[in-house]
């Protein structure tokens, strides 16, 4: 699964997170995490994820 910046991705957990920095080659990423009580920048790793979003104008340039 190849994950790209500012991509949207959900949790396993549920949550829905926002990529905003990728680590190591994609070891590990920086995402803003949506909870119910706010959002919160963590780091998070693909073992967390599950399903990457991709955000409209990246799916657009590919078409």
């Amino acid at each position: 699964m190849k994950i790209d910046l500012y991509d949207k991705v959900i949790l396993k957990t549920g949550e829905v997170a926002y990529i905003v920095e990728i680590l190591g080659d994609g070891k590990c990423f920086v995402a803003d995490i949506d909870y119910a009580d706010g959002t919160s920048t963590d780091f998070i790793y693909p073992k967390d994820i599950l399903q990457v979003i991709k955000m409209e104008s990246e799916i657009s340039k590919t078409a």
